[in-house]
């Protein structure tokens, strides 16, 4: 039986209007919502970063992971000895 936020039911709420948390997407606004996994919530960030968490799921998190990775190492060009 596989449940939580990657096979399972994601929704989400309106954060209640005294919350000072801070989105962690990185826009530094406040979290005004959150995201459940099958009634748990899970997560919280400004609307637009709760919704695509909504959307993408994990997959998210990943594509995250991979830019990260791509951004961290340095490109060698071909003139490069």
């Amino acid at each position: 039986m596989c449940i939580g936020s990657i096979y399972g039911y994601r929704s989400i709420i309106k954060a209640p209007s005294k919350s000072r948390t801070r989105c962690y997407c990185g826009c530094k606004t406040r979290a005004t919502h959150i995201g459940l996994g099958d009634g748990v919530a899970l997560t919280m960030g400004c609307e637009f970063h709760v919704r695509v968490w909504v959307r993408d799921g994990i997959e998210l998190i990943k594509r995250a992971k991979v830019l990260k990775e791509l951004n961290a190492q340095p490109v060698k060009g071909s003139c490069d000895g």
